[in-house]
């Protein structure tokens, strides 16, 4: 059975402790000591720090904590309760923050410590997030003329305001099958210790939209969500994707990550989705997707990536997508669509890039599409559409241009499209010949 590093720091007080007073003494940063009452020891766990200092003074244990000698003796009080007590000075209880996270406290006293705190800050309902609140911890050691805060300790704080915020206002939104708690003014990062202990084996419906949601983070977020199919995260502030957040929803149909603030789509962002169909990332501000970024996703039919940043679509850019039948690029930066982007898409059937800002169709760059029906390149900056560019596009139903600035037109340029029935195209370029040809 494996020994606790508590159980093994009390064997080794007792081979330092009299029968009275333990000789455990706290060494500020300055070299003044203190010693800590034999009642208080337990409070902490100081394994390293005695093993590392065992020949202090009068035959005990030196403890190096990382402030200065004015603090040992708030430090010492603090330790011999299991609260803050009620006369002490927050300026103390702040500053002796580095100490406490070496002795490693006990929770309990650590707990009312942030409770302390939380009733000192003042943020209006509704305007909670991470910045707000680093921001008003930040504002309060100033204000008490304390020491800079711990990282991990305005970390910490953030994740339990966070945490509680969320089990309060989306837990009464719980059932067997389903979690639905959108608009509900919910913020922070999501994280699997908000959803530990809750029975989420067969819920199949995760609805969080409309919160303040800022990040997916951990790997193991949704590892309990086994029968999860429908993940909507969409209207949030949403960010930061750890890579394989999603890894362990292998059944998940649909994920809704709409009007978030997403700007690079990583190679492993959506890796384990193997049942994914949809996926929608429009109204974010993606600007990079990384080559292979959306591969195993081969059950996917419906892509949106309508208004983001994108400018250029790269050579293999959707590579994997074999069963993608619905691809939206509409109002995004596109300028450049590289040779053979669209090579994987072999299934696609609609492929929207409205609103973009593409002056040339290069030859080659629809390769690939033998599926196609829908092609929409209306509202862009064409100028130039070269010979064989619908070369391949046997299947094409409808093919829209309007508002564009066509002004050259290769003689037989849509000689290929045998099943186009709409032609949309209002640019000077295209004289009545070029369109009739196409209905011929």
């Amino acid at each position: 059975m494996a020994v606790s590093s508590h159980a093994i720091v009390a064997v080794l007080l007792a081979s330092v402790c009299s029968a009275g007073a333990c000789s455990i003494y706290l060494q500020a940063s300055d070299g003044a000591t203190l010693p800590l009452p034999r009642n208080d020891i337990h409070r902490s766990a100081l394994l390293r720090e005695i093993v590392a200092a065992r020949n202090g003074p009068k035959g005990g244990v030196n403890v190096s904590v990382p402030i200065s000698a004015d603090l040992l003796e708030p430090l010492v009080e603090l330790l011999g309760s299991d609260h803050v007590p009620s006369h002490f000075l927050h300026t103390n209880m702040l500053n002796v923050l580095p100490a406490l996270a070496v002795l490693e406290i006990d929770h309990h006293l650590l707990n009312d410590i942030y409770a302390t705190v939380r009733r000192m800050l003042d943020v209006p309902e509704g305007q909670y997030s991470s910045s707000q609140l680093q921001h008003q911890l930040e504002l309060y050691a100033k204000l008490l003329g304390a020491n800079e805060l711990p990282h991990w300790f305005i970390d910490e704080y953030i994740f339990r305001e966070a945490l509680s915020n969320f089990r309060n206002k989306c837990l009464p939104g719980l059932t067997a099958s389903k979690l639905v708690c959108s608009s509900k003014s919910v913020w922070g990062a999501l994280h699997k210790r908000w959803f530990s202990d809750l029975p989420l084996g067969a819920v199949t419906k995760v609805d969080l939209r409309g919160n303040s949601l800022e990040a997916v983070l951990d790997r193991t977020t949704f590892d309990g969500f086994q029968s999860l199919r429908k993940l909507k995260l969409a209207s949030n502030r949403i960010s930061t994707i750890e890579d394989g957040a999603f890894s362990k929803l292998s059944s998940l149909d649909s994920l809704y990550l709409g009007d978030n603030q997403i700007s690079i789509v990583t190679k492993r962002m959506f890796e384990g989705l193997s049942g994914l169909r949809y996926l929608a990332l429009g109204r974010n501000q993606i600007s990079v997707i990384r080559r292979g970024a959306f591969e195993g996703l081969t059950k996917l039919t419906h892509m949106i990536l309508t208004a983001n940043r994108i400018s250029t679509l790269e050579r293999d850019a959707f590579s994997g997508l074999s069963s993608l039948e619905f691809l939206y690029l509409d109002e995004n930066r596109i300028s450049v669509i590289g040779e053979s982007a669209f090579d994987d898409l072999s299934s696609l059937r609609l492929l929207a890039l409205r609103g973009n800002r593409i002056a040339t169709i290069t030859k080659g760059a629809l390769d690939g599409l033998p599926s196609l029906r829908h092609l929409d390149f209306g509202e862009n900056r064409i100028s130039i559409i070269q010979e064989g560019t619908f070369g391949g596009l046997s299947t094409l139903l409808h093919l829209f241009l309007f508002k564009n600035r066509i002004s050259t037109v290769e003689k037989g340029l849509f000689g290929g499209l045998s099943s186009l029935r709409i032609l949309c195209a209002s640019s000077a370029g295209l004289r009545d010949q070029e369109l009739s040809e196409s209905e011929s």
